[in-house]
Order: structure tokens, then C-alpha cells, then sequence
């Protein structure tokens, strides 16, 4: 096997960069606002942003201005280092490149914030069960911080349900799908359990998702006999605390699937802690994909993971951030969780952390 370990070290925990000069993000998109939730816990606060697209551009961005190409041509930004915040593929080689024509140092947001972290990298790398989880990480790290594709040898079938933990049947087993989108996930836990369960919790706070997976549900409940009380639908979002926020619909047309939040957007959403929708009920099993509320939603569960110490399958893509928040924030709650990681797409979205005893 490869020494994974050596090449994290050796890209992430040796390299130039100076931590204390300025930055500016070059991305205002739904890339860059999945960000700020790991900008903000990592103190990463940009002077500035930029963006190419001249409807942005002079406007306030998380209450920075948005700078254009034209602008960064000034030489008052060469003492910037500018991390590119875009969704990997030709629409980030075109910002590269027009940031090496300005002759501005660039790198993707990944490596400056892997490069920052690379101590807790290696310590989740340490802390991982088996072979394959470790270069499965390994691989995402190095290939997310140097902008190159995902290596088709990682990917992994049948998400969630792809370790054996996860594929017993257990008959008073209670399932909390948060993020159900259109209860997708609910409808191949049903058939991956054979209908062997005692309770599916599906949590979405998107009207359009609910409205879906309600019509779903309406058939699922025909379809395999089950009660009323069996599928339950919680339409709300998670976090750290109760509270009320706003969010949108992804508008970048690539998958059209998920919302994020925004201090503007256009649908209002209360905010619940799985402590508080679960303080009463025992679960044991929680998989979540929230768009980058992963991070909030497991500090906002830590009374249930301890009390009840469920399977986990967390996703920890949505930002770089997560990818060595989430893991140390499980093995802190309960030191005696297992740790493991697989990947489910050919892109870098879908990386997910299993945790199981």
C-alpha cells in the first residue's frame, strides 16, 4: 500500500505558504456559500471576493465587495493570495488560468485550508478502521487540494449501505434520514431492510421536497403495508440550536438538487437539534447530507450520540472544513466509535463518514 501518510505530509504539512498575508475568494456561487459555515469555525475572514460574473461584481458578498477581473489587474492586489472557491472541473481552470495571466498567486481554497489543518488531517488519517478508508481519504485530500479529478478506484457502490454494519436487520430499528430531499434514501432503507424496522424520521425543509416525499410516502405505505406511524415527516431544518433562518434552491443548474442557506433567501425555516426532536426517543441510526449544517446538526445531537450511540453515515464533502471537523468532533463525543470512509461519486461530492461500534 501506498504511504498515504508520507504524501499528506509531504504535500500539505511542507509547502510555502504564508498564513498571514491577505486573501481574496474568487467564487460567489453555491460552492462558495457551502463554504462559509468552515471559513467561519476556521477564522478564515477574505478581505475581499471576486467574481467573474458582472451582476455580482461591486456588490457586498458576506459583507465584502465583490472585485472584478479588471480590478485585481490593480497592483495593490498582488500582496493578496487568492483561493479558488468553484466546483472542480473547466469553470476552475478558467479562473486559474486568468489569475496566472494577472500574475496572481492562486491555489484552490482546499489546499490553503488542508495546508492549515494538515496536523488534524493525520490525526483523522490515524484514527481511521481499515486500509481502504485510509486511501480513500487520503485520495479526496490530496485530490481536492491539488484541483485534479477523483481517481475512478475509489468510487464505492450502494451508499449508506455499503459496510455491513449498516445492512442488518434489527426490527426496532429507528432511522433518522436527515436531509430526506425527496425520501430517496427512506425508499432504499425500506428495501435494503426488507421493511424490517420500527420507525423511518425523514427531516426536510424544503416545501417542494416535503410535498414529494409525502406523495412518496403515500405509495411506499401501500406499497410495503405499513402503518402511518412507521414513515414520519419533519418538516424542518437541523443545527446547533433552535432557531429560524432563511435559505434557497441551488441555482447553479449542474444538479438542481438541495437548498442552502442564506441570509436572503426566499423560504423561511425553523431550525431544530436532534436532542430536542429526539429527547424522548431512542434512534439508532442517523445519516445526514444538509448542505453543509452537518458540522451544527452533530453538535446539536451530542446528548442522542452518547445516550444511544447509533450508526453514523455523516456526509463531509460539503465544504473542506468538514472533512476533518466532523470525524474529530464523533471520535471526541464517543472515543469508542469506529471510523470509517467511502466515496460515491466520480466528483468530489458524496464523500461519506461511517461511524459504528
Amino acid at each position: 500500500m501506498r504511504d498515504y501518510r508520507a504524501e499528506l505530509e509531504q504535500i500539505l504539512g511542507k509547502n510555502e505558504i504564508d498564513f498571514s498575508r491577505p486573501l481574496v475568494v474568487w467564487g460567489t456561487g453555491n460552492t462558495s456559500e457551502l463554504y462559509q459555515k468552515g471559513f467561519k469555525r476556521d477564522e478564515i475572514d477574505p478581505e475581499f471576493y471576486a467574481d467573474g460574473n458582472a451582476c455580482k461584481t461591486g456588490n457586498l458578498y458576506h459583507g465584502k465587495k465583490v472585485l472584478s477581473p479588471d480590478e485585481i489587474k490593480s497592483e495593490e492586489y498582488r500582496k493578496y493570495y487568492f483561493l479558488v472557491c468553484s466546483a472542480v472541473g473547466e469553470r476552475n481552470q478558467i479562473i486559474c488560468d486568468r489569475l496566472s495571466s494577472l500574475q496572481r498567486e492562486y491555489m484552490p481554497a482546499d489546499k490553503y485550508i488542508f495546508s492549515r489543518n494538515y496536523k488534524k488531517i493525520l490525526k483523522v488519517y490515524d484514527l481511521l478502521e481499515d486500509d481502504i478508508s485510509k486511501r480513500v481519504y487520503a485520495e479526496m485530500i490530496i485530490r481536492r487540494a491539488l484541483n485534479l479529478s477523483v481517481s475512478e478506484d475509489i468510487y464505492t457502490e450502494n451508499q449508506y449501505f455499503c459496510l455491513r454494519h449498516f445492512k442488518r436487520l434489527f426490527p426496532d430499528e429507528v432511522f433518522v434520514d436527515a436531509g430526506a430531499f425527496v425520501g430517496d434514501t427512506v425508499e432504499k432503507y425500506i428495501w435494503e431492510k426488507m421493511g424490517t424496522f420500527k420507525t423511518c424520521y425523514a427531516i426536510e425543509p424544503d416545501k417542494k421536497n416535503v410535498m414529494a416525499m409525502n406523495s412518496r410516502f403515500d405509495r411506499l405505505k401501500k406499497e410495503w403495508m405499513l402503518d402511518d406511524d412507521r414513515l414520519i415527516v419533519i418538516d424542518q431544518g437541523l443545527g446547533a440550536t433552535r432557531e429560524v433562518t432563511r435559505f434557497s434552491e441551488h441555482t447553479d443548474g449542474s444538479r438542481g438538487l438541495g437548498s442552502i442557506i442564506t441570509d436572503d433567501g426566499e423560504q423561511e425555516i425553523r431550525i431544530s437539534t436532534i436532542d430536542e426532536l429526539f429527547e424522548k426517543q431512542k434512534i439508532s441510526w442517523l445519516k445526514a447530507d444538509v448542505e453543509s449544517f452537518e458540522f451544527d446538526m452533530l453538535k446539536g445531537a451530542a446528548n442522542v450520540i452518547k445516550r444511544d450511540k447509533p450508526l453514523l453515515s455523516i456526509s463531509i464533502y460539503h465544504n473542506a472544513e468538514d472533512l476533518f471537523d466532523i470525524p474529530l468532533l464523533i471520535s471526541e463525543l464517543d472515543p469508542s466509535y469506529k471510523l470509517s470512509v467511502r466515496h460515491h461519486t466520480y466528483e468530489y461530492s458524496d464523500t461519506v463518514l461511517y461511524a459504528y461500534h
